[in-house]
């Protein structure tokens, strides 16, 4: 899993004993070190590897520190990595210049390995509780925003449809008050999943939800999911087929997995033309299994993919029969295979 990587460090310093120094000294602490001897070099690979954090001497050949500070402070990509600048200088006016140019933190030479040490994983956590803090932000927006749009929609439908059941009374024929008591159950069918999709979603979110893993055929697991959706692609004349071992097994938790799968299988269905397919495959690479559900439906460009699995970046599409959602799903299958030490890529 990406979040259980040692943090990445980049050194850049022209001072190849400095370099060697620190280099030595933090991979034997389990940091991942990368180094640099010039501000351009360094700003490269902060740009292609998105180090945690940058320890960014000043007098440099070429680009000094400050401009180095200054130009990775400029770039979307690496705007918020924190900088420490190192260094001989030790004028007050040389710090606050560091300062000024984006820096958070100055350790001036000689250094002190347990000082270099206490600053780097201070502004590490600090760096990781900005990010849970811009999650948790994103997460609240996303909430409300389903709250006041997705969850208002629905219950204004209601509203109408009962008010209009009252006033008409028996003035209404039979065919027409039949009609619009099923609609009236499928708008509250639709809108009590979205409610659980949303509390789930929330209770994930806050991490109340706890993957408790078991063996799990997923042959089984994927079938039962399939078939509840065997009506609704019966009647968009959507072919539905599933390929997966009986012998194929992962070690995951059962009820996460159910709506991860649930969650794929609605939305293949979702967004498949009439006439079109759905599979369901598995296959074991390794010590991992692989599900993939595929489809013939509208896809996706680029840049859909890039923000699917953003509470801040993704909206949700109508079907191709106008079917209505929130998104949730994609977001809730994501969460849950990440809890389960999986991957879900499109």
């Amino acid at each position: 899993m990406s979040d259980k990587r040692p943090p990445l460090i980049l050194l850049v310093d022209d001072n190849t004993n400095n370099l060697g120094v620190l280099y030595n000294y933090l991979d034997g602490e389990q940091f991942t070190v990368l180094v640099s001897q010039s501000g351009e070099r360094g700003v490269e690979l902060a740009r292609r590897e998105k180090p945690d954090l940058i320890l960014l001497d000043i007098l440099l050949p070429g680009m000094s520190g400050y401009e180095t500070c200054a130009q990775l402070k400029e770039i979307p990509e690496t705007a918020e990595i924190p900088v420490i600048f190192i260094s001989a200088l030790t004028d007050v006016d040389d710090k606050v210049r560091g300062f000024q140019a984006g820096g958070v933190d100055y350790i001036t030479k000689p250094f002190q390995h347990e000082e270099v040490l206490a600053r780097i994983n201070t502004h590490l956590t600090i760096k990781r509780q900005r990010e849970e803090l811009n999650r948790l932000n994103a997460t609240k927006d996303r909430f409300f925003s389903i709250i006041a749009h997705d969850l208002r929609g629905p219950f204004m439908g209601l509203l109408g449809a009962l008010e209009l059941l009252r006033d008409s009374g028996p003035d209404m024929d039979e065919d027409t008050t039949h009609e619009l008591i099923v609609n009236l159950y499928e708008t509250s069918e639709r809108t009590y999943h979205l409610l659980e999709n949303l509390l789930e979603w929330a209770g994930s979110q806050q991490r109340r939800v706890k993957a408790v893993p078991k063996p799990l055929a997923m042959g089984e697991i994927v079938r039962e999911t399939v078939d509840l959706f065997h009506s609704t692609a019966d009647q968009k004349n959507i072919k539905m087929s599933v390929a997966i071992p009986d012998n194929l097994t992962a070690y995951a938790d059962r009820d996460m997995i159910n709506t991860v799968v649930r969650n794929l299988v609605n939305n293949a269905v979702k967004f498949t033309p009439r006439g079109g397919s759905v599979s369901v495959t598995g296959t074991r690479r390794g010590e991992l299994v692989a599900v993939t559900v595929a489809d013939t439906g509208v896809g996706m460009e680029p840049s859909e993919i890039k923000g699917l699995f953003s509470p801040a970046g993704y909206t949700s599409r109508p079907g191709t029969d106008g079917e209505r959602g929130s998104g949730l799903g994609l977001l809730l299958a994501h969460d849950h295979i990440i809890r389960n030490q999986g991957t879900l890529t499109v």
